[in-house]
């Protein structure tokens, strides 16, 4: 017999909104009032400027955006390849055919290297698709495919891209904060992570990283965006000032979060938390009989799980969140349907999982077993 709680308080486990932890809400209700050239705001501003490098691990500028996770992918195709230029695209995912959309879009020779979704591109594929095509400009690829909870090995391709003029940008909106990402180190050209991810906050900004040679381009090109011209933003923040208008709730709340994660040890404590859930949701899982849509290198961001057969996994995503208040994603694209995805990223803990999984368990005798 099923138990419903009478007092129910819905709990995200998407892969994006993530949960908001309370000292977060409480510094975006005091923002309510603080104007963005407000002296107060702007020491925020440009200790949130600061902070970011230094937690990152680099030394060029971290620089915000008022947008989504898409807007600072769009930013770096944009800012760093002119119309007509040659890029390969990595996809295994949705989030992969993105990087292919925005690059076509904005008039690029686009050649992809793909594998079928559930899948990560190995450093051999990398190697031989720049072997291939040596006049390419650009290598765009995901940290994490949120689409389907496969993580790329971006370590064991640092030598694969070192030495080489191509430009390496990568998708971490996911990734950063959930998986080792040393971007100067691997010699990353371009990075942009989201605020709705591991960093705990409403969705609304992205930031974006450059290496000095990415920086270099970008200055060169001619045809770069108004609002998201990056150059333009790094001088307004090495100036102390933003360009346009910022997100202040965001980013007063953002300054809060780079020192919470300061106290708990830095973004490897985060790292850390996100191995551990991921791990302990994949073995509960397993040991329920059900089956893990990654067929390699799983995710420490989601899990994306398969749906029984027979039956619909919108099914499940609606009976998780009326049933129990918990709120998971369905599939994306080709996937709906068919997998339904769990994110352990963020202001989560072992509790919060727990409580899931059994709650799983409970929906899965319901509906397979009546």
């Amino acid at each position: 017999m099923m138990i419903r709680p009478v007092i129910r308080k819905e709990r995200l486990f998407t892969p994006g909104p993530t949960p908001v932890p309370p000292f977060v809400t409480a510094a975006m209700a005091r923002a309510a009032v603080l104007h963005h050239r407000h002296p107060e705001f702007r020491e925020i501003w440009q200790r949130v400027c600061e902070g970011l490098p230094s937690l990152w691990g680099v030394s060029e500028p971290v620089v915000l955006l008022a947008g989504s996770g898409t807007a600072g992918m769009e930013a770096l195709v944009a800012n760093l390849f002119e119309p007509g230029e040659k890029v390969l695209v990595g996809s295994i995912g949705k989030f992969g055919e993105r990087w292919v959309e925005i690059a076509r879009q904005r008039g690029l020779d686009v050649v992809v290297v793909e594998r079928p979704y559930g899948y990560a591109l190995s450093a051999d594929q990398v190697a031989a698709a720049l072997a291939a095509h040596p006049d390419a400009t650009g290598f765009l690829m995901q940290a994490c495919e949120t689409s389907t909870g496969v993580e790329n090995p971006l370590g064991s391709m640092a030598e694969v891209f070192a030495g080489r003029s191509v430009l390496w940008v990568v998708d971490a909106i996911s990734g950063m904060g959930t998986m080792p990402i040393e971007a100067a180190a691997w010699g990353i050209d371009g990075l942009v992570t989201a605020s709705q991810k591991a960093w705990m906050l409403p969705p609304g900004l992205a930031m974006v990283y450059l290496s000095p040679r990415a920086w270099e381009k970008a200055r060169r090109v001619r045809t770069r965006p108004y609002y998201l011209d990056l150059v333009r933003l790094r001088g307004a923040q090495e100036e102390g000032d933003s360009a346009f208008t910022p997100a202040i709730p965001l980013v007063i709340a953002l300054g809060e979060v780079i020192d919470y994660i300061r106290r708990l040890g830095g973004l490897k404590s985060l790292i850390q938390n996100s191995q551990q859930l991921a791990e302990y949701c994949r073995r509960r899982l397993t040991e329920g009989r059900w089956t893990l849509f990654a067929k390699e290198h799983p995710a420490s961001a989601l899990t994306a799980v398969e749906v029984p057969p027979g039956l619909d996994g919108t099914l499940w995503v609606r009976k998780l969140r009326e049933d129990y208040g918990l709120i998971v994603a369905g599939g994306q694209g080709s996937l709906k349907g068919r997998i339904f995805r769990v994110s352990h990223m963020g202001y989560v803990d072992l509790a919060d999982v727990a409580g899931l999984m059994a709650c799983l368990e409970e929906a899965y005798r319901s509906l397979v077993h009546g």
